[in-house]
């Protein structure tokens, strides 16, 4: 069994827990200034882990959970709203990925199967978790929406290997993992889509390397090493380059176990967890604390707990100079960071702006009212819009004159936008005057052409080639906001 080999093991099984057989630690970091740190602890004195988060200096500690056997792995969003983590009820074999609210509120269950998944990884455009299972009878690494659904299993070893403890690249191309395939845990890389898998480091001792995490430059990981020792092995903290090379062990003490690190989001220190100031290391609990290293070894490593007990697992929260962490990997980036910082949107969601998804007729309507500050009117014009949340956009889109509609009476709000009616909507919304040159080659048959000629006129699109605009293509978010950058600057 390719078990975890982690310093607080032997307290769980004092504790009454089932040996670990799962590894709990995956996360990228996003890069920002110092945020909390989130960590597991035991200190509520129940036998149960929760998850805890505190300031950069240790202080206002905040208890998250109270869970119901353990609660590990919890892992920032790349936006620093939300944690992933994994929850365990009866044993450490059943865990299941959730994720709930910096706060700790909006608690959600991603993953539902009986085997046992875990150490949960964010992919840096917060759009999916990569984490373990060892639901096809071997443990394999595997991502999932965070909007739920049927996982994509991306490795796939078979005879008793196992992949696990991925850790998303910062610019999202690439998963650091453990493997075992070889015989002992080493590293390796993959591609995100788990394609063009190499060995980056070879383990010095039978008990491997674990818990891979990036630096916020993608440069440099960061490892829990295990190495020779005068009494056996000892755990130290170290990081290597992308490639492999340049090993720099941060700090270590002899007979000092050192394991679970994460880069701070500047990238100038790293956490992790450390029996270093334990006062009895021969008691049966040993006490681990939370600790923080400066990557320039320029001093002693910083205590930021100190509990009878377990504070384990720690992960900072990243603060990105953006929001909206996904919109750096869209082509219309600085699009939509002007429509966000115009407050013409708030994203999909607290961190994500969606780029791809298409545009509804709804959001386009809100996209519009807020983007002309369009005044309020009293007057309801559609019938099938009650429930919407965009109701009083699309009446204030109305009483401009900018809509009539889909039909007599009917706005269709959830209906999806195309290129063509976008062109018509900013002709009407934006008062551009006609013109008599045909700037496309596929848009003979629309009734919309006169529009879109107008609106390239203005040079608010160039198609979709330098010929064809593609009428009949539904508007992207991204498009969107490239649509109104270009109308409104």
């Amino acid at each position: 069994m390719f078990r975890r080999i982690v310093s607080f093991a032997c307290c769980l099984a004092v504790l009454g827990a089932t040996p670990l057989v799962a590894p709990p630690r995956a996360e990228a970091a996003y890069p920002g200034v110092n945020g909390k740190i989130a960590f597991v602890s035991e200190r509520a004195g129940n036998l149960t882990l929760d998850i805890h988060v505190m300031d950069a200096n240790g202080a206002n500690v905040v208890k998250l959970t109270s869970s119901p056997y353990a609660d590990l792995d919890p892992t920032w969003s790349p936006g620093g709203t939300m944690i992933a983590f994994t929850r365990y009820t009866a044993s450490f074999t059943d865990g299941e990925i959730w994720i709930m609210q910096a706060d700790g509120s909006g608690l959600t269950r991603l993953t539902n199967h009986p085997a046992d998944d875990y150490a949960p990884s964010w992919s840096p455009d917060g759009s999916r978790i990569a984490f373990s299972s060892n639901r096809d009878g071997d443990y394999e690494i595997y991502a999932i929406p965070i909007s739920g659904g049927a996982p994509t299993q991306l490795t796939s070893d078979t005879n008793g290997f196992h992949d696990v403890e991925p850790a998303w690249s910062p610019d999202g191309t690439r998963i650091a993992f453990i493997s075992n395939k070889l015989g002992k845990p080493e590293l390796y890389l993959m591609n995100s889509d788990g394609t063009d898998r190499m060995r980056i480091l070879f383990a010095a001792t039978e008990y491997g390397d674990r818990y891979p995490n990036w630096s916020p430059d993608g440069l440099r990981i960061v490892i829990q090493h295990t190495m020779p020792a005068i009494d056996g092995v000892t755990q130290v903290i170290e990081t290597i380059t992308a490639e492999g090379s340049s090993p720099d062990i941060m700090y270590h003490l002899d007979a000092v176990w050192d394991s679970l690190p994460a880069y701070a989001p500047d990238g100038t220190q790293i956490v992790y967890d450390s029996d270093m100031d334990d006062p009895d290391p021969g008691d049966a609990i040993p006490e681990i604390d939370v600790y923080a290293v400066a990557i320039d070894h320029s001093g002693p490593p910083t205590r930021l707990t100190n509990s009878p007990g377990l504070d384990i697992d720690p992960d900072w929260q990243p603060i990105p100079a953006f929001p909206l962490v996904d919109a750096r990997f869209s082509a219309f980036n600085s699009d939509i960071q002007w429509v966000f910082n115009e407050g013409i949107t708030t994203g999909c969601s607290a961190e994500r702006y969606c780029p791809d998804a298409s545009v509804t007729r709804g959001q386009m309507a809100s996209f519009l009212a807020r983007a002309l500050d369009l005044p309020n009117t009293a007057t309801d014009f559609f019938t099938d819009d009650e429930t919407s949340i965009h109701e009083v956009d699309i009446n204030r889109l109305a009483a401009a004159g900018i809509t009539t509609g889909c039909a007599p009476g009917l706005y269709c709000p959830t209906g999806l936008v195309t290129r063509e009616q976008m062109a018509s909507f900013l002709v009407r919304a934006l008062s551009l005057p006609s013109t008599g040159t045909d700037y496309f080659t596929d848009d003979e048959a629309s009734i919309h052409e006169p529009n879109i000629n107008a609106l390239a006129a203005a040079a608010i699109t160039t198609g979709c080639t330098a010929t064809t605009y593609c009428p009949l293509a539904n508007v992207t978010r991204g498009q969107m906001a490239a649509f109104l950058h270009r109308a409104l600057i």
